[in-house]
């Protein structure tokens, strides 16, 4: 995807606090649009994670109304889980949202936050 779709960073939300709960030192997030699909990409930044968790995105609509929620999509292979396990996270971790929206939907922010 092209960088004309890229919705600039200053409309992702994060929660800090929370995400230190559970070990997380940063978090890269890039968040593409491309038409009613909204793509959110990124990797967790941390040495080690103290407990499993989801990461949810919400959607807000310019009356900051939430109009979508989605937990990160699953991985893995046979046992297939949205939970970033201890086990299996590494500095890096990568995680993504596929989003569908309706038409002329205007979106004011996206947050992410660890559950």
């Amino acid at each position: 995807m092209g960088n004309k779709n890229r919705i600039p960073e200053s409309m992702i939300v994060r929660m800090p606090q929370l995400e230190e709960r559970f070990g997380i030192e940063d978090m890269n997030i890039y968040a593409y649009l491309d038409g009613t699909s909204l793509k959110v990409v990124g990797e967790i930044i941390a040495e080690d994670i103290r407990a499993g968790f989801k990461l949810m995105c919400s959607v807000y609509d310019q009356d900051n109304d939430m109009i979508e929620a989605e937990e990160n999509q699953a991985y893995g292979s046979g046992f297939v889980t949205s939970v970033i396990a201890r086990n299996s996270f590494y500095n890096g971790f990568p995680f993504a949202f596929s989003i569908y929206l309706k038409e002329n939907c205007k979106i004011s922010r996206i947050q992410i936050i660890p559950v």
